[in-house]
């Protein structure tokens, strides 16, 4: 139980966000001792060694359900950042990322609302201050520029056409990013049934697999 509460922790991936890098059926290790651990029952947290880098994939916040899962996706920019998608490419303080781990976009990009359950509304607030909000009509793979603030983190999946993330639910502040993905220790395609299933269905290639 110790070790399960501050070293190491299972979660199974049940959504295609982060494919190519993980795909539903697959479960990852992760710890969160390097960004700080909460100690069940207190106000207290394991000792902090660092922040979450740009580049990793992290466990954080909860998404409902029973019991609630966490969320997984990558660290695409952190505080103080200026960040802006143009045509699905990233772009970070002028400079275009170079995302291999990304999967090629396939549909046609669409508007992102500004009211709803996942308005964006509060990428006004986060334009810079040479911007103007007039006129601004952000894009699922058209949006930004927008400056992260202090202690909060963008989190992208690696889908860019089927992830609900940061373009859509906000910053993500640093006290909800809970831990780095590490391995995937265990992999298991999710439409095979047969007997027995744990060794016909189970894809055996990635078991193992350092996630990066």
């Amino acid at each position: 139980m110790l070790v399960r509460t501050f070293a190491v922790q299972v979660y199974g991936i049940s959504t295609p966000s982060m494919r190519n890098t993980l795909h539903p059926g697959d479960y990852v290790i992760t710890s969160g001792l390097p960004f700080g651990t909460p100690i069940p029952g207190t106000r207290w947290s394991t000792p902090r060694f660092r922040d979450p880098r740009r580049g990793e994939v992290v466990v954080y916040g909860e998404k409902p359900g029973d019991p609630p899962a966490r969320i997984i996706k990558r660290v695409i920019g952190g505080p103080g950042d200026t960040v802006r998608m143009v045509d699905g490419r990233v772009i970070r303080n002028g400079r275009t990322l170079d995302e291999p781990y990304a999967s090629p976009i396939l549909l046609d990009d669409e508007p992102l609302a500004f009211d709803g359950p996942y308005g964006v509304a509060w990428h006004l607030a986060a334009l810079p201050a040479e911007v103007s909000a007039t006129g601004y009509r952000p894009t699922r793979d058209r949006w930004g520029p927008l400056v992260i603030p202090p202690g909060h983190y963008m989190l992208l999946g690696d889908d860019r056409d089927g992830s609900r993330d940061s373009r859509y639910t906000g910053f993500v502040a640093r006290e909800q990013i809970r831990g780095k993905v590490y391995r995937i220790y265990y992999s298991i395609a999710p439409q095979k049934s047969r007997f027995p299933r744990a060794l016909t269905a189970a894809r055996w290639g990635r078991i193992g697999e350092r996630v990066e």
